[in-house]
């Protein structure tokens, strides 16, 4: 089970590799955000739990998000969190 998200490096496994070794994305997004996070818009298509959106929003409270998920549940969940995000 995670912790905090994202996990620290060595705190999580996904079979044999750790976490921070298959989510190589995550690092990008982060450094493609913060080239210019106030003009900068990351939209998440399918975002489940919206775990990784939530967590851009909350680190990343200049830019713009948008999160979308066939379940309403779910983006009104995500809407009552955070106000630099549209779902």
């Amino acid at each position: 089970m995670i912790k905090c998200f994202p996990p620290l490096k060595g705190d999580t496994k996904v079979g044999n590799l750790d976490w921070d070794a298959i989510n190589l994305g995550f690092k990008l997004v982060i450094d493609l955000i913060k080239k210019d996070c106030k003009n900068i818009c990351l939209i998440q298509l399918g975002g489940l739990s919206g775990k990784e959106i939530s967590y851009f929003a909350k680190t990343f409270s200049e830019s713009e998000f948008i999160y979308a998920d066939i379940f309403e549940e779910t983006t009104s969940y995500a809407k009552s969190k955070f106000n630099n995000s549209k779902y």
